[in-house]
C-alpha cells in the first residue's frame, strides 16, 4: 500500500465516468444539474423540512459553489444571495441562473463585502466548514452570521458527520495517527455522484463540539439537531446509498437568532 504526504492509501478508486482520475488538489467543478446522491435524495428533503417556505424570504449560502441549492431556493420564491471564493465555480453559477446575485469572496472574511446587518431570514452552509483551515475561522463565520441575521432568523448548517469517513471502507485517505478527536486533521474522501462519477473532497476533520460549540458561543440558539438517513426502499434502490441507511453520512444543525 502506498504512502502520499504522510495520508493512508484507504483502498481508493478515483475515476468518473470516463474513467478518468481526478486530482486530489481540488473539489471538482462541477454542474448544478449533476448533484452527488445525499445532495439529490438526502440532503435536498432535509434542508426544506427545515426551514419551510422560503417564498419572498432573504437568504443567503455561505460557499455557494456551483449554485445548486440556491436555484433550488429560488424557484421557490426565495431571494437569494451567494457567496463563493472560487471563480470557476462562479462561473458555473451566474450561467445556470443570471438572475441570482453572487459575490466572489472569502467567507470568513465576511465583514469586507459590507453586507446589510439584520437583513437575512435565512443563512446557509452545506459542507464549508470542512473546508476551513481553523476552528477560529469558523467562529469568526458565525459571529459575523449573526450580525447579519434578522432576530428569530435562522441559520443552517449541513456537515460531513465526522462518523462517516469510517462508514464504507476505501472512501477515505486519512494521516496515520488519525482518530475522531482529530480536530483540523486534512482527510480525503470520495463521493459518488448521480451520474456514476466521483468528485474526490480534501476536507478538515471538526467534531461535532467543535461545530456546534461555534455557533452557540456566536450566541445563536441550537434548536434542532438531525441525522438524516435515506429510507430503506431508496437504499434499496440505490445500492450507492445502502450503507448510508445504517450510518449517517451528514448531520444538520438549525439555531435562531434570539
Amino acid at each position: 500500500m502506498q504512502e502520499d504526504s504522510g495520508l493512508i492509501n484507504l483502498n481508493i478508486i478515483m475515476k468518473n465516468s470516463n474513467n478518468k482520475k481526478h486530482s486530489w488538489t481540488k473539489k471538482q467543478a462541477q454542474s448544478a444539474s449533476v448533484p452527488n446522491f445525499g445532495k439529490k435524495y438526502i440532503g435536498e428533503p432535509e434542508l426544506f423540512k427545515m426551514i419551510g417556505s422560503v417564498k419572498n424570504k432573504k437568504i443567503l449560502e455561505l460557499g455557494s459553489g456551483n449554485g445548486y441549492w440556491l436555484e433550488l431556493l429560488t424557484k421557490r420564491g426565495a431571494k437569494c444571495t451567494g457567496i463563493e471564493i472560487s471563480e470557476e465555480q462562479l462561473k458555473i453559477a451566474k450561467q445556470s441562473n443570471p438572475e441570482i446575485s453572487y459575490i466572489q469572496g472569502d467567507i470568513t472574511k465576511l465583514y469586507k463585502y459590507k453586507l446589510e446587518q439584520n437583513t437575512y431570514d435565512i443563512i446557509f452552509l452545506e459542507h464549508v466548514l470542512l473546508e476551513i483551515s481553523s476552528i477560529e475561522k469558523i467562529k469568526s463565520i458565525m459571529k459575523e452570521s449573526y450580525k447579519l441575521l434578522k432576530k428569530s432568523g435562522i441559520i443552517v448548517v449541513s456537515e460531513l458527520h465526522p462518523f462517516a469517513p469510517s462508514a464504507k471502507p476505501g472512501n477515505i485517505r486519512a494521516p496515520k495517527d488519525y482518530n475522531y478527536f482529530s480536530s483540523g486533521s486534512i482527510i480525503e474522501i470520495v463521493s459518488k455522484r448521480v451520474d456514476g462519477g466521483e468528485t474526490v473532497y480534501r476536507d478538515f476533520h471538526w467534531t461535532l463540539s467543535d461545530l456546534s460549540g461555534s455557533l452557540t458561543q456566536a450566541g445563536l440558539h441550537i434548536i434542532e439537531i438531525t441525522e438524516p438517513r435515506p429510507s430503506l426502499k431508496l437504499a434499496e434502490k440505490y445500492p450507492e446509498l445502502s450503507y448510508r441507511h445504517t450510518v449517517p453520512m451528514s448531520f444538520w444543525v438549525k439555531a435562531i437568532k434570539p
